[in-house]
């Protein structure tokens, strides 16, 4: 998965330019042009595809996801990689048949690539972790030495651009990777690597752009270019040792461009090897497989005729055959999914090809499905077998094959397992071997060294007269025993002497050990390792950890008087964290600025304490206050005494809660005072109800009366009516009711003053209510006639802040209920201009202050160079800035310029003198001469001031300096 690099647009429109949905009738002779087999679903996108040796496919688009295919049965098995995301990471096979994948994706942001070495082995059908690269790599490609070694090439770092130089070599005898600092090269993302009958490595190409042919000899450490031109090719083949065919385009999803059609071969056994034009494919193609054959020829399978990779219509479906004999391309049955980028083909030991993928990025079709090709070859006549051939053979040496048709035998290929991933076969060698017909089979000669064939294993096919393959029969090239492994044990915790025990006695060895602190682990515990517990590594491999040098004590910093953001900041600058933040109202400490805190400034504590803030809303809200509080308790419609009120302007809250009938709902209607009434809040889910409406009185009320109304006449209520002053209206409500439980509701309060009251009815029974810690009862009526209780009930007190309260009764706990609640806000606190005090003297700005209706808050001192000392150097809020009266404003008031000691010039030269002096932050001031037959001529005799003193910065200091003895 790459991220786009171009505009979305003009890749549509450049695969607008070339579209065209490719396809020929697969309904031909399938000796002639072969048959693809029903689409497979499979469990993700095959962008990785391996042929391990037990005849299954490993396969996976992250490592997640990875899963092993039987093709013999259709059956899959799911064997997640627990480590890392394998998305485009490299890899090849290990000479004992383990299959290595080198790199990955990092998708924590820390890179771009891996440093990650994972190992499958098909024998456990499990993962094991290799030791790590020097170097994170994504796009990496991994290529099987002579030797049996693994070189890791060319990868992302950290971003795209960012291309690992250096060759890597992982040695699986012993888990160790060597760099090869001195071939560095900068070699685009997956080249297509290849060993020469030399030893030496070829780069043909590279999946993503076109590029120079180059050489890379490890044992001088140099590369050396083939053929300066830039041959493009999107898939590359060796079809003979040291013989290679590429075509088609090298693209990256998101590209744009036409594709295209041609191929090319280069011979590196002839002298001044060039690559030369071949026969070009029928359809241009990117994000191609090629595919090496049993007889010889090269499939051909996927791509699209643009470089994109994003419009499925201009996928090519049919496949192609490449004949290396006459150079020519011959079209093939269509497949029915597009395979475009992120799809692979995999040779299988039937001589069928398993093609798979496409997708698996952003904006594209994923393609998690599978198709099988039989190449024309497997419907021309019976297929030649094996009945047994040794189980390794040994280079340059013959070996036997047993076959009854010894007779029809016309060549013998020798094939590794494939390991493909974007377009190429990292794991690619193809050859013939010679042979000769002996009694019951044939004697066929192995591979002269690793140059023609890495160590490891490969697929032997004879294949006869008509071209028609055996099923392969799996060899060993010079197989390396696999090292002993063992599991990682787990030391996280255990001292550090236990966990050395612990390592040295499952045959590992102690590496890397760091400290760290740790608020949890005790000091010499181990608080990490690496690998971690439970992990199966090579036995020898190093276990590195982390342990404990306990907790690292900080001094918290005083923030009190700091703004919340400046606290904040002081706070997580020490290496603390900022804990619980809660707001209280003040008349000295300016809205947002720190009241307290805990733990308290200077106290001792652990790296990552949480230091709690109580943080000013400014002076409190004046609070509503209750004007004139009336009720009454009847049946039917009722009418309160009167209610008189001492100011314009009160709200008026009617507080009713009314009996009802036994099925059916009640509710209530207020009136009265000539006011005009709304219903805030109605709890009536339960039995009769309890609501809550307003009013707002413009004018003072005398004599006024409110009535309460049911719509189902005839039934008890009561009604109480409470006048507020300086009130900012309602705020939150609630309602609720239950069947069989406390009273309870819960509501936010909006606003620092608030009051919150409360009205409730008890349908069951007539029993007095006890309300909830921190309330208080208003009115009640325990209606003992018809078994119903009425009540008014608010918190005591109103509330300092905004945040959650309840109203609730603490008994009765079963009976059947209804409550409503409301918020009373405190009228809005008006505002003022703050006056700028800066550079005001402090009783001046203090004046300032107070005259503006505030008050002064904290008075800090602080040396300035340009403030005189008395005088505000800064305050806050600052000037202009609108706060609510009675707010605290903080001052900064100056000390004066800063002082600083004068230093003992006296003795010294005069240059010696000035320079002390000046680097004190003082001036040299006038400078007299006396002789002296004491003190060296150019010597100071004295200074003044004297040193030891303290003077304000930029002071002078006079001095007197000897002229030598009198004359």
């Amino acid at each position: 998965m790459r991220m786009r690099r171009v505009v979305v647009v003009l890749v549509l429109l450049a695969a607008a330019a070339v579209g065209r949905s490719v396809s020929v009738s697969t309904a031909a002779d399938p000796a002639v042009v072969g048959q693809w087999s029903a689409v497979i679903n499979w469990p993700a996108v095959g962008v990785h595809s391996h042929l391990l040796n037990t005849g299954r496919v490993l396969t996976w688009q992250t490592g997640s996801q990875a899963t092993v295919f039987d093709p013999a049965t259709g059956a899959f098995n799911a064997l997640p990689n627990p480590w890392a995301d394998l998305l485009c990471s490299g890899h090849a096979f290990l000479p004992d048949g383990r299959l290595v994948s080198i790199g990955g994706w990092d998708r924590s942001g820390a890179g771009l690539g891996l440093t990650e070495v994972d190992i499958f082995d098909p024998s456990t059908q499990s993962w094991i972790r290799g030791r790590p690269m020097a170097n994170r790599r994504w796009y990496p490609t991994a290529t099987r030495l002579p030797d049996g070694r693994i070189i890791a090439l060319s990868g992302a770092r950290n971003s795209l651009t960012d291309i690992v130089t250096t060759p890597e070599i992982y040695d699986p005898a012993t888990d160790t990777w060597t760099s090869r600092t001195a071939a560095a090269k900068s070699i685009p993302l997956y080249p297509f690597m290849f060993v020469l009958p030399d030893g030496r490595l070829i780069q043909v190409g590279n999946s993503e752009v076109a590029s120079r042919t180059q050489v890379l000899d490890l044992a001088a450490n140099t590369w050396t270019t083939i053929d300066n031109r830039v041959i493009d090719g999107g898939s590359a083949v060796q079809f003979s040792p040291g013989k290679f065919m590429k075509a088609g385009s090298a693209a990256d999803s998101g590209n744009s461009g036409v594709s295209s059609s041609t191929a090319f071969t280069l011979d590196m056994n002839q002298p001044g090897a060039t690559w030369q034009p071949t026969g070009s494919m029928a359809f241009p193609r990117s994000f191609l497989n090629l595919t090496m054959l049993p007889d010889g020829t090269t499939l051909v399978t996927g791509g699209g005729t643009d470089k994109s990779a994003f419009v499925d219509a201009n996928a090519v479906r049919p496949a192609e055959l490449w004949s290396p004999a006459i150079g020519a391309w011959t079209t093939m049955a269509s497949m029915v999914t597009p395979r475009l980028y992120h799809s692979t083909a995999q040779l299988l030991p039937d001589a069928r090809v398993l093609v798979a993928g496409g997708g698996s990025d952003a904006g594209v079709t994923d393609h998690a499905t599978a198709e099988i090709f039989s190449p024309p070859y497997l419907f021309k006549g019976p297929r030649p077998s094996i009945t047994s051939v040794p189980a390794s053979i040994a280079y340059g040496a013959p070996f036997t094959v047993s076959t009854p048709d010894n007779a029809t035998i016309a060549s013998v290929a020798l094939i590794a397992t494939g390991s493909v991933t974007h377009a190429f076969n990292q794991n690619q060698a193809f050859q013939t071997l010679p042979f000769q017909v002996v009694a019951d089979g044939i004697s066929v000669t192995a591979p002269p060294s690793g140059n023609y064939a890495p160590p490891g294993y490969y697929m032997l096919f004879i294949v006869n007269g008509s071209g028609v393959p055996s099923v392969a029969a799996f060899v060993n090239i010079a197989g390396a025993a696999a090292p002993a492994t063992v599991v990682v044990p787990n030391v996280v915790n255990a001292t550090q002497a236990a966990a050395t025990t612990a390592i040295t006695g499952a045959g590992l060895v102690v590496g890397a050990v760091t400290t760290a602190t740790s608020t949890t682990v005790p000091a010499g515990s181990v608080i990490s390792q690496n690998p971690i517990a439970g992990v199966q590594v090579a036995k020898g491999s190093a276990v590195a950890l982390v342990v404990s040098s306990g907790s690292v004590l900080v001094t918290v910093p005083n923030v009190v008087n700091a703004t919340q953001a400046a606290a904040t900041s002081t706070i997580t600058g020490a290496g603390l964290v900022v804990g619980t933040v809660t707001t209280s109202s003040s008349t000295t400490v300016p809205a947002g600025t720190v009241i307290s805190q805990n733990p308290i400034g200077g106290a001792q504590v652990a790296s990552g304490t949480a230091v709690a803030l109580v943080v000013s809303s400014g002076p409190p809200s004046p609070s509503a206050v209750v004007d004139a509080t009336v009720f009454v308790d009847g049946r039917g419609t009722i009418v309160t005494p009167a209610i008189t009120t001492t100011a314009p302007g009160d709200l008026l809250v009617a507080f009713a809660a009314s009996d009802g009938p036994s099925s059916g709902s009640q509710t209530l209607t207020v009136s009265g005072a000539g006011l005009m009434w709304t219903m805030r809040q109605r709890a009536n889910t339960r039995l009769g109800t309890a609501e809550i409406w307003t009013a707002t009185a413009a004018s003072a009320l005398a004599n006024a009366t409110v009535a309460s109304a049911q719509t189902t006449d005839g039934f008890d209520q009561s009604l109480t009516v409470v006048a507020f002053r300086s009130a900012g209206g309602v705020g939150a409500g609630v309602a609720a009711g239950a069947t069989a439980s406390a009273p309870s509701v819960s509501l936010t309060t909006t606003r620092a003053g608030s009051l919150v009251y409360g009205v409730g009815n008890d349908w069951d029974k007539a029993i007095a209510r006890v309300v909830g810690a921190g309330q208080a009862i208003v009115h009640q009526w325990v209606d003992s006639p018809v078994g119903d209780t009425f009540w008014v009930q608010s918190l005591s007190a109103a509330q300092p802040t905004a945040g959650a309260v309840t109203i609730n009764v603490a008994s009765p706990t079963t009976d059947q209920w209804n409550l409503a609640a409301i918020e009373i806000l405190a009228s809005a606190p008006t505002t003022v201009a703050v006056p700028n005090v800066v550079g005001l003297a402090q009783a001046a700005a203090s004046s300032a202050i107070t005259g503006a209706n505030l008050v002064v808050g904290a008075v800090t001192q602080s040396s300035s160079t340009t403030v005189p000392a008395g005088s505000v150097i800064s305050q806050s809020p600052v000037g202009g800035a609108s706060v609510a009266t009675g707010s605290a404003i903080a001052l900064v008031v100056s000390s004066g310029p800063p002082q600083v000691t004068v230093p003992n010039v006296v003795g010294l030269a005069q240059t010696a003198a000035s320079s002390a002096i000046t680097g004190a932050n003082l001036v040299v001031g006038a400078v007299t001469q006396s002789s002296s037959a004491t003190v060296p001529a150019g010597s100071v005799i004295s200074q003044s001031p004297v040193s030891g003193a303290s003077v304000a910065t930029g002071s002078a200091v006079a001095l007197v300096v000897s002229s030598g003895p009198p004359r």
